[in-house]
């Protein structure tokens, strides 16, 4: 996950931030359904064998993904918020793309769940930029 959102990253490097961020909605949604019941699988397992230093492990690195992401773009973020945003962005994200596999098991569309998303997503950055340019 890291790895492709990270190669994402470099293909859209001269492109806006909302490419930026929609591109790696995609691959969310994208890897989420490609094979849902299988995912759904692994998580159940993941949380049987894992323990808590892996599973962090994993969230910060995806975190951090976000966070070098909207680093890339400038301001169009406030620095002093990025790493708050970015946690939120993945929590969004990987909410919804584990409801998508454990819940919906694959039975909707990738293009409903990828607007479902980006609605989301960009409801939630468009409210945060708005509270902090208010402040």
């Amino acid at each position: 996950m890291i790895k492709t959102l990270r190669q994402t990253m470099v293909r859209h490097a001269d492109a806006s931030l909302t490419t930026l961020i929609d591109a790696m909605l995609d691959d969310c949604v994208e890897m989420a359904l490609r094979e849902p019941k299988e995912w759904a699988a692994l998580l159940m397992i993941e949380r049987q064998v894992e323990d808590l230093r892996g599973f962090q492990a994993f969230h910060i690195g995806i975190q951090q993904t976000w966070v070098d992401a909207f680093e890339s773009h400038g301001p169009a973020v406030p620095v002093t918020e990025i790493k708050t945003m970015s946690a939120m962005v993945h929590a969004i994200t990987y909410g919804w793309c584990t409801q998508e596999i454990l819940v919906f098991r694959g039975d909707r569309t990738r293009q409903a769940s990828r607007q479902e998303l980006g609605a989301a997503v960009h409801g939630y950055l468009n409210t945060a930029r708005a509270q902090s340019q208010a402040e």
